[in-house]
């Protein structure tokens, strides 16, 4: 594996600015910005005004917008593919921190993703935000078929197309020079609505059996969070993962006992996988793991 290193003159402005983290209390009120209030970007973006902050959100379409503005929350439209400098403007105005929660996709718009937030961050730096959270994934590491432990640092030296976007897209978000970022590498999301297991009750060939879980509850997520924007947790790459890894065979078919769900059949075939490590999050946090998986 390779060793990914933050650009040095993000670490320069990671020092000037931050300490190399700075972790200490924050409980003034912040004005926030969400792009991409959706599946994790919406529950966030109450969370955070149930906390006091002022929150503004964004959705793709007006369709969306108009469910979510119910709540009382301000919520504007931005494509990324068809960006309007007036719209991201108004979104981000006096707005201090910019949560950036848009999936990636891992498809042929890969390469305008990367463009598109190119753009969008162009016009952010043009405005009062500060600090940059960005959702990153663990797919930007590679299984292994010694199921290899994995910290922040060990990126591969051959990725894949999907992990050059994701490691493109992080890139952007780490070079840029107005704010201070911090990436959250998530693990498999998972939730009261969501979970891998209902794609994988009644199959027969299941792969990997005895590769590692590498999962993360919703909401886990969201205190997450939360936690470093109230203890100003800045400028580093971390992975957000349950820090709990058994076997896929034995966590699934327990999980599909557990929702009375058709049984799961497992390949015979060698497994690959990796154990992705949350300990520097957790140490220069303080942050606990509460959901579960």
């Amino acid at each position: 594996m390779l060793q990914l290193n933050i650009p040095g003159g993000a670490v320069a402005r990671f020092a000037s600015r931050t300490g190399m983290p700075t972790f200490g209390p924050n409980e003034s009120q912040m004005r926030i910005s969400i792009l991409g209030c959706g599946w994790l970007g919406w529950p966030l973006a109450r969370r955070l005004q149930e906390a006091g902050h002022f929150v503004r959100g964004s959705v793709s379409s007006e369709e969306k917008a108009v469910k979510l503005r119910a709540s009382g929350l301000d919520i504007q439209v931005i494509n990324l593919h068809n960006l309007e400098p007036d719209k991201i403007q108004a979104f981000i105005k006096g707005s201090e921190l910019l949560v950036i929660s848009v999936p990636p996709g891992y498809n042929a718009r890969g390469g305008s993703m990367v463009e598109a937030l190119r753009k969008f961050l162009d016009i952010v730096g043009q405005s009062s935000i500060q600090r940059i959270i960005y959702t990153s994934s663990i797919g930007i590491y590679d299984d292994t078929e010694d199921l290899s432990h994995v910290q922040e640092r060990d990126v591969t030296e051959h990725p894949n197309a999907r992990q050059a976007l994701l490691l493109r897209l992080e890139s952007l978000v780490l070079n840029q020079q107005f704010a201070t970022p911090l990436i959250l590498r998530l693990g498999g999301l998972i939730g009261e609505d969501r979970h891998p297991v209902y794609h994988l009750a009644g199959k027969d060939q299941i792969t990997n059996p005895e590769a590692p879980v590498n999962l993360v509850h919703q909401k886990d997520c969201i205190d997450a969070i939360q936690h470093v924007i109230d203890r100003a947790a800045l400028g580093q790459v971390y992975n957000l993962v349950f820090p709990e890894h058994p076997t896929r065979k034995n966590y699934y078919t327990k999980k599909a006992r557990q929702l009375q769900l058709p049984d799961l059949h497992f390949s015979q075939a060698p497994s690959v996988g990796k154990i992705v490590s949350s300990e520097a999050f957790i140490r220069d946090t303080g942050f606990i793991f509460k959901a579960g998986i």
